[in-house]
């Protein structure tokens, strides 16, 4: 079942709607996304100006902090490549359909951002500190055991 990212599809009752206005349709599920695919679903996360205003909806985050963080994780030069996991996560959120551990995530880099900007480390220092309490990773990893 497809979703249309960019163009801001809803969610109806007996699925998704698959009306498209101009965007690629979002074709990857709601589940985990091969590694070979992620780097596609980065690109269309990076391109939407929909899912900000969705996820600021449906969590209540304020949607510049949510800009920030998107920033971060899908325009940052420092990484090397997408995370099937964050895309599908990123998705989630977008659609309504987030779970605790996908909030878990933007917990996650909000604390890792804060911590780069206000004691001014490295990442692995920053990605560190943001797991001692809220350890994103291994919460995805628990989920496909």
């Amino acid at each position: 079942m497809a979703f249309d990212l960019l163009s801001g599809g809803a969610l109806i009752k007996g699925g998704l709607s698959a009306a498209k206005t101009g965007g690629r349709a979002w074709s990857h599920g709601y589940g985990k996304i091969a590694d070979n695919a992620a780097e596609s679903a980065y690109q269309m996360i990076r391109e939407s100006k929909t899912d900000v205003a969705a996820i600021a909806r449906y969590t209540g985050y304020k949607p510049e902090r949510l800009q920030r963080i998107k920033d971060y994780v899908f325009n940052n030069r420092e990484w090397t490549g997408a995370d099937g996991d964050i895309a599908a996560t990123w998705h989630r959120l977008r659609t309504g359909r987030g779970t605790q551990t996908d909030r878990l995530l933007l917990r996650h880099e909000t604390a890792e951002m804060w911590y780069r900007r206000n004691v001014n480390s490295n990442y692995s220092a920053a990605h560190h500190r943001a797991n001692r309490h809220w350890n994103w990773q291994r919460a995805v990893e628990g989920q496909y055991k």
